[in-house]
């Protein structure tokens, strides 16, 4: 495992960037950078170069905040059918065990 003070350089947006991370942590940030720097160029491109570098930050980083909450309410999304399937699956395990219990009783 790194030391957490060890420094990943990368280039972001058209900046140089140094950042301290873990080793886990770099391919994440190598990855953030990348989209990044993509994120940017494509709006630059869509806008024809007509607007300033803060509007374009700014363009980027909304369009990464409102895919985090999509990205958040499907997460929830799925955490709420996965406790609906929890739920039922014990509600059928308990209607197994009750219809065993009535087979039992039948047999007698």
């Amino acid at each position: 495992m790194a030391n957490p003070d060890d420094v990943v350089q990368i280039q972001a947006g058209g900046h140089e960037i140094r950042l301290k991370a873990t080793a886990e942590e770099v391919p994440h940030i190598k990855r953030a950078a990348a989209k990044v720097t993509e994120s940017i160029q494509k709006i630059q491109q869509g806008l024809g170069g007509a607007a300033s570098p803060a509007k374009v930050a700014t363009m980027a980083a909304f369009q990464f905040a409102f895919e985090l909450s999509m990205a958040d309410a499907m997460l929830e999304d799925a955490e709420r059918l996965h406790d609906e399937i929890a739920a039922q699956r014990g509600a059928v395990a308990r209607l197994e065990s009750l219809l065993a219990r009535v087979d039992d009783a039948l047999a007698y």
